[in-house]
């Protein structure tokens, strides 16, 4: 399960950095044999993750994070198990410009999925959600056609590879947001579940997803109905 956080302050960063089961902790403190961050102020970090292989992903979702360990950054730094800065992938996303990520998500095979406003890399450009690989380059494949405009404020990744997206989502060739839509695994339109869901999703916003065991899925919202149901949260 994703495991994300929100900070304001670097000392409580470090603490969640050096135990990822902190917060299950009574009395959570330090782990002195875990390397501190040095992330440079004013830099404000909104979300932290672990990933499969034990590296943390930290991002900055308010375009503060320019700096980190010494070495030039762009809202999205990754840290190996042991604490150290991953400096070439940081020297990966560097290069990307004003791109804006905002959420970042892991699949099944390595690859991060990247809520963001516009990458543009290889003459190729990606906007609303673009796909990492696991050395930082832009993932070619994956393609939404038009883009994903609006806010994506939760991302799922199913094990199938298809993407949820909870938010006010605007799909391409509409012009009213929804607030769950889900991809394909290629960035296309899952027009099945589309069509399931009705238009009741319309004209409210998702803040939380979760995917039980079942592959159902929970959706914390704020929206009219569902299909002609009362109001659900």
């Amino acid at each position: 399960m994703k495991k994300r956080y929100s900070a304001h302050w670097i000392l409580l960063l470090a603490a969640f950095l050096g135990s990822p089961a902190a917060h299950a902790q009574p009395n959570p403190r330090l782990d002195p044999g875990f390397q501190r961050t040095e992330l440079y102020r004013p830099a404000l970090v909104s979300q932290v993750s672990q990933l499969a292989s034990g590296a943390r992903l930290v991002l900055d979702a308010n375009y503060s994070l320019s700096r980190a360990e010494g070495q030039p950054a762009n809202g999205l730094v990754r840290y190996t198990p042991t604490g150290a800065l991953d400096a070439a992938f940081a020297a990966q996303v560097a290069g990307y410009g004003s791109w804006g990520p905002s959420l970042v998500a892991e699949q099944p095979d390595g690859k991060l999925l990247v809520a963001a406003f516009r990458l543009q890399a290889g003459g190729l450009t990606r906007e609303g959600l673009v796909r990492l690989n696991a050395d930082g380059s832009l993932d070619p494949t994956l393609n939404v056609p038009g883009g994903i405009v609006g806010v994506v404020s939760e991302m799922l990744v199913q094990p199938d590879g298809k993407v949820l997206l909870g938010g006010s989502v605007v799909r391409p060739g509409t012009t009213t947001p929804d607030a769950l839509v889900r991809l394909n695994a290629d960035g296309s339109l899952d027009t099945a579940f589309l069509t399931a869901s009705g238009a009741g999703f319309s004209g409210g916003i998702v803040s939380l997803l979760v995917l039980q065991a079942a592959g159902n899925i929970l959706a914390g919202a704020d929206f009219p109905g569902v299909q002609g149901a009362p109001q659900r949260t």
